[in-house]
């Protein structure tokens, strides 16, 4: 599937969009397009726009015979830049109602951090994974903000939620879900990204 054309092809069409890629039963992709390079994409020239790719899956019951609990599993969420499209996509492919949605947070920035604070206001309960550095990032960047970012409440207080609960990767981790897929997790820090996790799917490749 061609995602983006020449620059000709693209005039007219600067609005941002997420469309779902079924995968497999229980696991589709969330692919955010942009016609237009986002700002961490510089180095690169192709000037054919950006993509950001997410992975939810879906079906996932954990817990024991005392009590099974519905949840979902979202791997590498994007940024705040997609969040308009990002959030009404996600909501509408999760039709049932969840009790937890765990996010694998493959590495952090403060436009990441913005997205993963919405999502912890929508939601319930959210459980966050992450490296050991990037556990930190997340503590350091979570209630920092710009002037403006969240709605002020009636005390003129700004809206932050409180930080979800870590769940830190140190080494090699596995997740399986109900619905057959077991999920790699990988620390893998590099000089950019020092906060690097991997999740590879065992099932799929």
């Amino acid at each position: 599937m061609r995602l983006f054309g020449s620059k000709n092809s693209q005039q007219g069409s600067d609005q941002l969009k997420v469309i779902k890629i079924p995968i497999d039963d229980g696991l589709i992709s969330l692919r955010g397009l942009s016609p237009k390079r986002l700002r961490f994409e510089v180095e690169y020239g192709l000037e054919r726009g950006s993509t950001d790719n997410s992975f939810l899956f879906s079906d996932v019951t954990i817990g024991n015979s005392d009590h099974n609990y519905k949840t979902a599993i979202l791997v590498h969420p994007p940024g705040a830049t997609y969040s308009k499209e990002f959030i009404p996509a996600l909501k509408n492919t999760l039709k049932e109602r969840i009790e937890k949605l765990q996010i694998i947070v493959g590495h952090v920035n403060p436009n990441r951090v913005n997205l993963l604070r919405e999502l912890a206001t929508l939601f319930p309960e959210v459980e966050l994974f992450s490296s050991n550095p990037g556990a930190k990032l997340l503590k350091e960047l979570w209630s920092q903000q710009k002037p403006n970012v969240f709605k002020n409440n009636s005390k003129g207080q700004t809206d932050i939620p409180s930080l979800p609960k870590i769940q830190i990767v140190r080494q090699e981790k596995e997740i399986s879900t109900s619905s057959g897929h077991t999920i790699c997790l990988i620390p893998a820090p590099t000089p950019r990204w020092p906060g690097g996790l991997i999740a590879f799917e065992k099932k799929l490749g």
